[in-house]
């Protein structure tokens, strides 16, 4: 279940201790500001007590030398105080930051020194957790510091990090600086350079939201998550750049794991790297000029500079993990120093490059490539350009010697989201990129994860979900034609529809990241996400030629669809090979490594070998008999790293005859291989080689890869044990030698079918056949696979069954199995999905679960609808949070900036590029700003701001806005002023916008602050009281925060205190219960009616003694108790004793007790008013009539004080010597 907690990858504080003084040593080295997260060195030293080795041992650890006069030790020590400072042995924490040691960061703080450092805080950070941050360096608001910060609390702290394996135990900044120069003149539309120096949160569910601009309604240019540095030695990510002049940073962590967090520098107005000597730095743009065609003789030059910063011998020998190199920088460095070529990679395979403009200068472009290799290589052919904006779930096909590419996720503002399709063209002969300007005025919807086929002269797009409006599903089919450039849309009502079901579940049916082929003249759609089916097992056939949708019914094995699976229709084998994805496991889901093959023509599933290593929204080509698969997210759900990235950048390789996989060897390629990360790409196969574009990785990318597998001539040795290693599949042709296994190849060098397979499979990934079979709980499955598996009753087992089996009980043919053995209800994860199948019924403690009544003749049997109960209303109708998030234990999860619910399940599938900032399960309130009612709350919420009435009192309202005012995005919009939709888009004088900080005075509306304090002058009006006038007096409810009222308890006469937000009384007589003590507990036996002045009373059995126990939490002052002695004759002695102070009385009624308690014919007295202490007291027959009339004694005890014990008893006999029976109440 998601909701599973856990912990790993815990950051120690080194040697932390009670009592151990913090020296500041060493300095800041701003020259290295921009390019390291260490800024200074902690120096953690023993206190006097501690031994003289032991400062000395600490001493060692820093440059500068440490006094070995005793250090003082503080009357109360603080600990850590990472980010604050000591007062009387409590941290007072910098802005920004929380927590008891001040290691937290917490609230949103402002920043606009032109250097500094973010971070999350010292060690894990932790759940539920809000952090924000606007860098601005404007100009708008006064330079220096953060407005009421301490400039000295945010100097850096460091501490030394060697909880990695293999990290240099170099300094790791913790510290979000202030420090830098300012300038005094406006400073508007700067650069701000953002560099990760450390960031590992939970993938897909933490992220760090940047935008470029004042709040998260500006353009957003980033949302990272998962391990993006260090995830492997050495590995950087590139700068991160707001063109604006301010940028708005917001962490969010959900209620499950955590990690270690992140350490972010930044910079104002530099160019990264000095541009790598390989360019001019623009200090306009802050933006790199590269030179282009550096190639041959310059290489020297580059070399000279490399040499003068001390890298070539780094380089040369790779052995160091101080400074990092790309692979080109190696190569060349290598090969110039070793005077050969430095072009030539050493395998066969020469490039010529050029070095892009961008981030550094350091990125080359391959130009061109000749010569054959031995080994894979992926390079990039195009960065990213100013031609296209970076996407992500968009897809792509190859027509005319063109790459097209058709819509998917931009990043985009709260007010520019994409309203029509782009279409892009990649030219493969010029290299060039190009935006298609598409002609009329019937242009789709611009829509992401959807699918793309092409057929003859046309292109055809189906499904995806909308970008402007995520609670929309497609079930559009559009056609393109690109000689034409224009669109029309195929029209669901001019086609037929072969389907039997009621027509939600009848085709087209919506989807989103689902997968298509074209197969003839059929283009098949699987699986995929819809709304209220959750996750599709479907195949939809659409035929071109005749129009016609269908709804597709397999025979073979029973699969389970999901999300963001890979679909390749191979031509030689005549099957379709879907693989990977995110598939429901009940109310979770998971990344699986599923291959399944499709075969259209008998209309077939069968399951082949898995790949071992899972993963989804991956890209997938067929190069000649080999389907390579590349990058992908293929983490699980778990805080543990077990190699698992969001981001993935290896390359699989599968032998579609031979059903084997392997990891492909791509050596070092002139490129940095972590910029390849990625997933929700697109890839086309051209001309031998897999073309990658676009996708995400944190950010949206525009680049261009090329995966080119090697070439079978050069493999020799290799050609057919290993060439599936090197992304190809080749034969050996006597006296010809390696050969490409082509149809050509093939017919001119015949071979025997699966002949290469055997020497293949020593070299490709394991797999453990046995428990794959035992995986499949399907006699279908079981026996449609190519695992050699056989059912054994009721379970798979791999070639044999158990030995205690019969022979009638092996089944090896799926024709022997029963309908009861072969359905598919449990890969139906939903109640609607699970209804979708006549043969299963859905049942909340089960399931989705199959009713066969018999198996017969092996026909159908629909199950009967008094088996099937209604299915509840399922998440994605349900249109507030409320309804949403209702129940004890919710199925379904509201995502507050999207005013959209959906199962819990779906997360992954909905938002797996984080465009759901912030989830919940419960807590509607805080979720909305015009619900927040306080500064404070209201300005932890990420898009919210104070709009201050201008009464200096501390009223205001909460408002969606930015740094520059308010907002209105429409979220907010049926929640303002009680529903009426009137919203109020200005906060004009008097009132005044505050969006980092709290007005200082803060009084709820009920009182004013000192002069020159933010003190409220005490005591607070209107029934309140608190520093900030936040809480109702004693005898009051309500909530008056931010004006809001106080009302006296009502307690019908039986308390005068009550719980000051709820008014629930604080009942004073023991026995009575409700909001207003306006009912007696008649579950534990008190009896009566404490309205219009009555009580309750305890009903005494006679001849039993009664204890009660009262404990000092116990608000009582009295307690009442009751008895009708029942029998005629007989005296009545009565006893109590009191443990504390208290008054009783008693008195005798007569005739129908009134439901108060109280006789009709009034009370007559019996004993007055006296002090408790122990007593007894006899009560004769003959004077009050006992066992007549009714007669009934009251008992009050009241002016009690807790604790208290009291024991109480009436006895009726004539020996008053007989036994007792007692009875204890511990209440």
């Amino acid at each position: 279940m998601r909701w599973s907690a856990g912990c790993c990858h815990c950051w120690p504080l080194l040697g932390l201790v009670w009592g151990a003084a913090l020296l500041f040593v060493g300095g800041v080295n701003s020259s290295a500001t921009t390019k390291a997260s260490a800024a200074a060195v902690i120096l953690i030293a023993a206190t006097a007590r501690a031994p003289q080795a032991a400062r000395a041992a600490s001493a060692t650890q820093s440059t500068t030398i440490v006094s070995e006069q005793p250090v003082p030790t503080p009357p109360v020590s603080c600990g850590v105080c990472a980010f604050g400072r000591c007062e009387a042995g409590k941290c007072i924490c910098n802005p920004g930051f929380t927590g008891e040691d001040c290691t937290r960061c917490s609230g949103r703080i402002r920043l606009n020194a032109t250097s500094g450092f973010i971070t999350s805080g010292v060690g894990n950070y932790t759940k539920d957790m809000k952090c924000t941050w606007l860098i601005d360096v404007t100009g708008d608001h006064a330079p220096g510091t953060a407005p009421g910060s301490d400039p000295d609390g945010l100097t850096p702290k460091s501490f030394v990090d060697d909880s990695r394996p293999g990290s240099p135990k170099a300094p790791l900044n913790l510290a979000a600086s202030n420090s830098g120069s300012t300038r005094s003149t406006a400073q508007r539309n700067r650069t701000i350079r953002l560099r990760l120096n450390r960031f590992e949160t939970e993938c897909g569910w933490d992220h760090l939201y940047v935008f470029d601009g004042d709040s998260m309604f500006s353009q957003m240019i980033a949302a990272y998550s998962g391990t993006l540095v260090p995830e492997l030695a050495g590995e950087t990510v590139s700068d991160l750049v707001a063109n604006s002049g301010k940028a708005f940073i917001h962490f969010y962590s959900d209620a499950v794991y955590n990690m270690s967090g992140f350490n972010i520098s930044y910079s104002v107005d530099r160019c990264p790297d000095d541009c790598s000597g390989q360019g001019s730095c623009d200090t306009r743009t802050a933006t790199c000029k590269c030179r282009h065609g550096f190639t041959g003789p310059e290489l020297t030059s580059w070399l000279a500079l490399v040499k003068d910063k001390r890298r070539a011998k780094d380089a040369a020998d790779q052995t160091s993990n101080t400074i990092h190199l790309d692979p080109v920088e190696k190569l060349i460095i290598k090969t110039a120093l070793n005077k050969r070529s430095p072009l030539n990679a050493n395998d066969g395979r020469k490039w010529e490059f050029q070095f892009i403009n961008g981030e550094t200068c350091n990125i080359p472009v391959v130009t061109k490539e000749t010569g054959r290799s031995s080994t894979a290589s992926l390079v990039r052919i195009a960065g990213g350009n100013s031609v296209l904006q970076g996407r992500a779930m968009h897809q792509a096909v190859v027509f005319n010697h063109s790459m097209w590419v058709f819509g998917g996720e931009f990043f985009s503002s709260a007010f520019t989201q994409r309203k029509h399709l782009e279409v892009a063209r990649y030219d493969f002969r010029t290299s060039q990129w190009s935006v298609v300007q598409q002609r009329g005025t019937n242009i789709p919807p611009n829509t992401y994860g959807h699918s793309l086929v092409s057929y003859k002269n046309s292109m055809y797009l189906y499904g995806g979900a909308y970008t402007f409006d995520t609670n929309n599903v497609s079930n559009a089919l559009w056609r393109f034609d690109p000689a034409r450039l224009e669109w029309a849309q195929v029209s669901h009502k001019e086609a037929r529809v072969d389907c039997h079901l009621p027509a939600p579940l009848c085709p087209p049916i919506p989807a989103v990241g689902h997968a298509a082929v074209m197969v003839n003249q059929s283009m098949l759609v699987f699986f995929g996400h819809h709304p209220v089916l959750g996750y599709l097992n479907m195949v939809q056939e659409y035929r071109i030629g005749s129009v016609k949708w269908e709804l597709v019914q397999p025979a073979g094995a029973v699969v389970k669809g999901g999300f963001g699976q890979t679909a390749v229709y191979d031509e030689r084998s005549q099957q379709v090979l879907i693989f990977g994805g995110y598939h429901s496991t009940g109310g979770a889901g998971a990344v699986v490594d599923y291959l399944y093959s499709y075969r259209p023509s008998i209309r077939s599933w069968s399951i082949l070998r898995p790949s071992g290593i899972h993963r989804y929204l991956h890209s997938a080509a067929l190069l000649d008999g080999v389907m390579l698969i590349f990058g992908g997210n293929t983490h699980n759900d778990t805080s543990q790293q077990l190699g698992d990235r969001c981001f993935a950048a290896d390359t699989l390789a599968y032998d579609v005859e031979c059903d084997l996989w392997q990891t492909v060897k791509i050596k070092e390629s002139p490129n940095v291989t972590q910029g390849f990360r990625r997933f929700g790409h697109s890839a086309v196969n051209y001309n031998g080689s897999m073309y990658i574009f676009g996708g995400f990785n944190g950010r949206m990318l525009s680049d261009t890869l090329k995966l080119s597998p090697a070439h079978c001539e050069a493999l020799d040795k290799e050609c057919l044990s290993f060439s599936l290693l090197h992304g190809t599949k080749c034969i050996f042709a006597a006296g010809e030698g390696c050969l490409k296994h082509t149809p050509a190849n093939l017919r001119g060098y015949p071979q025997k079918k699966g002949a290469n397979c055997s020497s293949l499979k020593h070299s490709s990934l394991p797999v453990n056949l046995t428990q794959v079979c035992e995986k499949q709980t399907n006699c279908r499955s079981c026996l449609h696979n190519s695992f050699d598996c056989v059912w054994c009753d009721s379970t798979c087992a791999h070639k044999k069954c158990p030995k205690h089996l019969s022979a009638a009980a092996v089944k090896g043919n799926s024709a022997q199995c029963l309908e009861s053995e072969s359905l598919s209800c449990d890969k139906l994860h939903n109640c609607q999905a699970c209804h979708s199948d006549e043969r299963c019924a859905f049942k909340k403690s089960n399931g989705c679960i199959g009713f066969i009544l018999s198996d017969g003749n092996k026909t159908e049997r629909a199950v009967s609808e008094d088996l099937r109960a209604e299915c509840d209303i399922h998440c994605s109708e349900k249109r507030d949070c409320a309804t949403c998030t209702a129940g004890a234990s919710p199925s379904c999860m509201w995502c507050g900036n999207l005013a959209r619910c959906l199962e819990t399940n779906a997360y992954a599938a909905m938002f797996p590029l984080g465009q759901c900032t912030e989830w919940s399960t419960g807590r509607c309130d805080k979720l909305y700003c015009s619900r927040i009612r306080s500064c404070k709350e209201c300005l932890q919420h990420e898009r919210c701001g104070w709009c201050d009435d201008g009464s200096s009192t501390g009223r205001g309202r909460c408002m969606e806005g930015a740094d520059t005012g308010p907002v209105i995005t429409g979220v907010d919009v049926p929640l303002v002023n009680n529903g009426t939709g009137q919203v109020t888009t200005t906060c004009t004088a008097p009132a005044s916008w505050n969006f980092i900080s709290c007005p200082a005075c803060q009084c709820n509306g009920h009182s004013t602050c000192i002069p020159s304090t933010t003190e409220c002058v005490q005591p607070c009006a209107n029934n309140t009281h608190g520093p900030n006038c936040e809480r109702c007096q004693k005898g009051y409810y309500g909530s008056p925060v931010n004006g809001g009222t106080c009302q006296p308890c009502m307690c019908n006469g039986h308390g005068v205190d009550c719980h000051h937000e709820t008014g629930k009384c604080n009942c004073t007589t023991k026995g009575l219960i409700g909001k207003h003590c306006e009912a007696c507990d008649n579950t534990n036996q008190y009896w009566g009616n404490p309205v219009d002045g009555g009580t309750c009373f305890y009903k005494l059995s006679i001849d039993f003694q009664y204890t009660f126990n009262l404990s000092h939490d116990d608000p009582f002052t009295a307690i009442n108790f009751m008895n009708m002695p029942p029998r005629v004759g007989h005296d009545v002695e009565f006893q109590i004793s009191c443990s504390t102070p208290a008054l009783v009385n008693i008195s005798i009624g007569y005739g129908s007790p009134e439901p108060s308690g109280d006789p009709r014919g009034g009370l007559v007295q019996v004993q007055p008013t006296r002090t408790c202490g122990s007593f007894k007291m006899p009560l004769s027959h003959e004077e009050y009539k006992f066992g007549t009339r009714n007669a009934t004694l009251y008992v009050h005890v009241f002016n009690l004080s807790t604790p208290a014990i009291l024991q109480v008893a009436f006895s009726q006999h004539r020996a008053l010597d007989l036994l007792q029976f007692f009875i204890t109440f511990s209440r």
